[in-house]
C-alpha cells in the first residue's frame, strides 16, 4: 500500500499544532492570525476558512521573531504533534487499518468464513455478559449480607 510520509520540514500545521510545536495557548496564535502577524499560509482548506503552514516556514518564522518559546527545530516540531495522539493522519490510519486486515482478515477468504467469525465473536460475547451477570449477582448477594 502506497502511503504518503511527509519530509519534516514540510509537515502540515494548523493553529492547534502551531501552538503545541511553539508551547503558546491556542488563542495566541488564532490572535497572530487574526493581527496578520503569522507567515503567509501555505495553503488553506474548507472554502479558505482553514489554514495550514508548512512546519519549516513556522518554526523559521518563530526563530526570527521570538516566539519559539521551546526551541522546537523541524524534526523536534513534527515529534511533538505526532507523538501527541492529537495529529490524525490519513495515510498512517489507512496503514494501520491494512495491516489489521493483513493479520486479522487474511484468514476470511469466503462470505462463510465471515459468517463463522461474526458468530464466534457473538458467541464470545454472550459467554462475557453470562459471567459478567454472574458478578453481578455475586455483588448483590454480597451486599445484601453486608446490610444484614
Amino acid at each position: 500500500m502506497n502511503s504518503t510520509e511527509y519530509h519534516f520540514e514540510d509537515y502540515p500545521l494548523g493553529v492547534n499544532e502551531i501552538a503545541q510545536v511553539l508551547g503558546v495557548k491556542k488563542a495566541t496564535v488564532s490572535q497572530w492570525l487574526q493581527r496578520n502577524i503569522l507567515p503567509k499560509p501555505d495553503a488553506s482548506v474548507n472554502g479558505g476558512r482553514t489554514k495550514i503552514w508548512k512546519t519549516k516556514n513556522i518554526i523559521d518564522w518563530a526563530n526570527a521573531t521570538g516566539r519559539n518559546r521551546k526551541n522546537s527545530n523541524y524534526e523536534s516540531a513534527k515529534e511533538d504533534y505526532t507523538s501527541s495522539g492529537h495529529y490524525w493522519r490519513y495515510d498512517k490510519f489507512k496503514t494501520d487499518e491494512w495491516n489489521n486486515w493483513q493479520t486479522n482478515g487474511k484468514s476470511l477468504k469466503t462470505y462463510k468464513d465471515i459468517q463463522d467469525k461474526a458468530r464466534k465473536t457473538a458467541d464470545s460475547l454472550e459467554e462475557l455478559k453470562k459471567d459478567l451477570q454472574k458478578e453481578w449477582d455475586s455483588l448483590g448477594k454480597f451486599a445484601e449480607s453486608e446490610e444484614e
